[in-house]
């Protein structure tokens, strides 16, 4: 079974992800990974897969054309701590061909495969989250309940793509038998573009009991785009911005009336030397009359 998280909302590919598993020698297992492209050609793929807590990469070099079908193959241990039903959680990370204008560059989407490796074991709780929207941070409220009229104590995973982020990895849960038990799981708006829909997946591994069983579900987180925050200030802010314009601009211009008015009286007369009277007069004491 496999459960792919929606991608980004723009002009993007989008990729749809199935696969298998079987044995690669006594202590290995070998997981293809299909990815079918839903939307625009698709440039290289990097996937990323944990399984019980290793981890292993594989890349579609050649990228994925629009409508085509590529694999990746990855390889883990063959131990698992538990038999039953593990999530095989994949991180796929890619960008369009020939990115459209307005378009980002590169992507990231989240998707899983749910492995039975020993045993086969139906889920043991029900899992739901409803769309949110998230401006900055938001709290996304997971619900769970019992699928089997029993008790249950299990480890609750929210799965985000890049650039979006929970602030905690992962809660440890107590599921009763009857009712549902509620968790608010922090998100964090980190590089996600504005606005867009980001898929988010949940998971639900249970930690009691011989065989392992795992849950599954997805959501969408809708990041809002970018808010004005003083809207109502813009016209005040352009007024004061005329105004001290034109403040300026009268300061300027009797500056420069000023200057011209100076520059057009006539200089002050200047006795010299010959013992002239000034305009008021009086004699330049400095000169002496000949006895």
């Amino acid at each position: 079974m496999a459960v792919t998280a929606p991608a980004v909302s723009s002009p993007v590919p989008a990729l749809d992800v199935s696969g298998a598993v079987s044995l690669a020698g006594d202590d290995r297992l070998e997981v293809r990974v299909d990815l079918t492209n839903r939307g625009g050609a698709a440039g290289p793929v990097s996937v990323m897969g944990e399984l019980a807590g290793n981890y292993d990469e594989a890349k579609v070099a050649g990228g994925i054309d629009a409508g085509a079908t590529a694999s990746a193959v990855l390889h883990f241990p063959r131990q698992v701590p538990r038999p039953g039903v593990h999530p095989l959680v994949l991180l796929l990370d890619y960008g369009p061909r020939a990115a459209a204008p307005g378009a980002p560059a590169a992507l990231s989407q989240r998707a899983f495969l749910l492995l039975s490796l020993g045993a086969a074991a139906p889920p043991a709780v029900r899992l739901s989250a409803p769309e949110v929207s998230l401006k900055d941070r938001a709290l996304l409220p997971v619900s769970l309940q019992s699928a089997d009229a029993a008790a249950h104590r299990v480890r609750l995973r929210v799965l985000t793509p890049r650039g979006l982020n929970p602030e905690r990895a992962q809660d440890e849960v107590a599921v009763p038998a009857t009712g549902l038990v509620t968790v608010s799981v922090p998100l964090l708006r980190g590089g996600v573009p504005r606005p867009s829909r980001q898929g988010v997946l949940l998971v639900a591994e249970t930690l009691d009991g011989a065989v392992a069983q795992a849950s599954t579900a997805a959501t969408v987180v809708a990041v809002e785009a970018e808010v004005d925050l003083m809207p109502h200030l813009r016209v005040p802010f352009v007024v004061i911005a005329a105004l001290l314009l034109l403040a300026a601009a009268l300061l300027e211009w009797r500056h420069l009336r000023i200057l011209m008015l100076a520059r057009a009286q006539p200089a002050p007369f200047d006795p010299g030397i010959d013992g002239t009277a000034g305009p008021s007069g009086e004699q330049d004491p400095s000169v002496q009359e000949p006895k």
